[in-house]
């Protein structure tokens, strides 16, 4: 009888071995799993940081780019507004000289060139103005 209840015993303790083991397997498995689902949750999240960070990063790179696109047409503008100028001024001041000599051939005589200059000029001023009116 002892025989039978040392063995059963023995067989008891490795039964109740065998479910601590099971147990401790088990609540291994869900640490494992849970910390794979931390794992995986920050995974995501690093992840969508990046998506984040990186569509910052176009939108500050497109807002840079059309900043110095706006700077480069203004700048161009700015140059064209310039040579217009520039070139209404030589237009006029080419103007101005036919004007004079023409103006000596047909006379004969020629008048001071300040004198010249300043009724061409009076001339061309009126031109501008009478167009300048039409608009």
């Amino acid at each position: 009888m002892r025989l039978l209840d040392s063995r059963k015993e023995r067989i008891a303790s490795e039964f109740k071995r065998i479910e601590e083991t099971k147990a401790d397997i088990e609540k291994t498995r869900l640490e494992y799993e849970a910390r794979l689902a931390r794992i995986e949750e920050e995974a995501n999240r690093m992840i969508k940081d990046a998506i984040a960070q990186g569509r910052e990063i176009t939108d500050e790179v497109r807002k840079k780019a059309n900043s110095e696109a706006q700077d480069i047409i203004d700048s161009a503008r700015q140059n064209v507004k310039y040579e217009l100028i520039k070139a209404k001024e030589e237009l006029r001041d080419s103007i101005i000289n036919l004007t004079i000599k023409a103006t000596e051939s047909v006379i004969q005589e020629k008048f001071t060139e300040p004198d010249d200059k300043k009724l061409i000029s009076n001339f061309l001023d009126n031109i501008d103005k009478a167009d300048s009116d039409e608009r």
